[in-house]
């Protein structure tokens, strides 16, 4: 559901923040999560330091929605299962996360979230998919490099949007029921 983009987002810009550069993480300057090699993708020329920071919150959502959300299909998933491989596509990237969920669904792993894929997705109950999505990420990101530097911080984000995520069900649900 395309109308659900913007309540993903919202999610990913508060765990993302603003303008950083850590020391050891591999995506370099970062700004809304945006990497410099991602940003220079997006304008198709090689980006400045300067140019991460100066990045608007706009032009992210662009990106956000073109290189993430449009390419794993969440605007097909249903409200909680496109939370989780969205934003788990933003730290993993997207073929990951869709490649992450047809394992999960017993399809064939090649990263592109189509007619099979959705249709599997269709067939499993929402809040299990969301619950199976969040442990398959937790050990994920136990076997990353860096996991002892970041390891919590990955964690305490599965957790927070397997929650949000599991409410989105819940809401629509709800809606439905009304």
């Amino acid at each position: 559901m395309q109308s659900n983009f913007d309540a993903c987002l919202s999610f990913t810009f508060r765990h993302e923040g603003g303008y950083c550069n850590v020391p050891g993480d591999s995506g370099g300057p970062t700004n809304y999560g945006i990497t410099i090699g991602t940003l220079s993708a997006f304008y198709g020329r090689i980006c400045t330091v300067e140019d991460v920071e100066k990045l608007s919150q706009e032009v992210a959502k662009l990106i956000y929605q073109r290189d993430y959300w449009n390419p794993t299909a969440c605007g097909s998933l249903p409200a909680g299962v496109d939370l989780m491989v969205f934003d788990f596509g933003v730290t993993a990237g997207p073929t990951t996360s869709v490649r992450m969920l047809q394992k999960l669904l017993g399809c064939v792993a090649d990263g592109n979230a189509g007619a099979k894929t959705l249709a599997a997705v269709a067939a499993k109950p929402t809040p299990y998919l969301v619950s199976q999505l969040a442990a398959a990420q937790q050990t994920f990101y136990h076997a990353r490099p860096g996991f002892s530097e970041f390891g919590a911080g990955w964690i305490d984000r599965t957790l927070a949007r397997k929650n949000i995520a599991l409410g989105m069900v819940g809401a629509t649900v709800g809606q439905a029921m009304m």
